[in-house]
């Protein structure tokens, strides 16, 4: 197959302050996709 990998959805807390704040986002929109 291709070996595309998958892409980062979630920030990591060691590279910004606001990565906390943009996971909860984050996760908040997926939510709303799955429906």
């Amino acid at each position: 197959f291709y070996k595309v990998p998958y892409p980062t959805l979630y920030a990591s807390e060691c590279d910004n302050k606001d990565a906390e704040l943009f996971n909860c986002v984050q996760k908040g929109h997926q939510n709303s996709k799955e429906i």
